[in-house]
């Protein structure tokens, strides 16, 4: 277990109205400040958004669809006997207010919003990679997830289409190999056109995996799972 008392828990939850809002406040006793923001927004302006109200001089973040293990606390007690100046990218990652602050936080992205920011960071030379296991995706899927209607589904396709053309993570040269590509053009098309509006996000075309995180690895010893981070690189065509 974490000793919570002498930390701050911010959230930004996404205006939902399934009483997440009622069953987070039930914690503010195990916290020296539990704040819950309500907000639209995608998950990189959500994370933003808790950020830019939270006061700590460190910063960890947390998602909902997971479940925590020993790895999260053992990674949180090398930091606190360390307290390094550097971001350490791990299964939860843990930054210093002042590295964040240097490249901006993150940005209004829906996918692949963390690993804009690692890269912004690794750039920056404000960053650790570590591939320690301290929690494990339960990829929760909702009821409304699977009975949203059609335009719904789509909008939320084409945002993601968006994110990762704005990363440079797809192209339509590696989409055009895809089966089916011909019936998904005016989707594909769509969301490149609104990709050229996003501003200030990683071109990650320009960088390697090896680049980024073998030249800025780091062993902090610690006992449990390991896994290797983006084992087939960052490019998805």
């Amino acid at each position: 277990m974490l000793d919570t008392k002498n930390m701050e828990l911010i959230i930004c939850d996404n205006e939902s109205k399934d009483g997440t809002r009622e069953a987070i406040e039930q914690f503010a006793p195990f916290f020296m400040n539990l704040k819950v923001i309500s907000k639209k927004s995608t998950r990189g302006k959500g994370r933003q958004i808790a950020f830019l109200n939270s006061s700590g001089k460190y910063l960890i973040q947390f998602d909902l669809d997971a479940l925590y293990n020993e790895g999260l606390r053992k990674l949180f007690v090398w930091h606190e006997r360390n307290k390094p100046e550097y971001a350490v990218i791990a299964g939860n990652s843990i930054f210093p207010r002042n590295v964040l602050e240097a490249v901006g936080g993150w940005n209004d992205l829906n996918w692949s919003e963390d690993l804009d920011l690692w890269i912004r960071l690794t750039l920056a030379g404000s960053a650790k990679w570590y591939g320690y296991e301290t929690n494990r995706n339960i990829h929760l899927v909702t009821k409304k997830d699977k009975t949203s209607k059609i335009p719904h589904r789509l909008k939320r396709r084409i945002r993601i289409l968006e994110d990762l053309f704005a990363l440079h993570r797809i192209t339509l040269r590696g989409l055009i190999r895809k089966k089916g590509f011909s019936k998904k053009i005016p989707i594909y098309l769509l969301a490149k056109i609104l990709s050229l509006s996003e501003r200030n996000i990683i071109d990650i075309s320009k960088y390697s995996r090896e680049s980024v995180i073998d030249k800025n690895s780091i062993d902090l010893g610690l006992e449990g799972e390991n896994f290797v981070w983006y084992k087939y690189g960052f490019n998805l065509d």
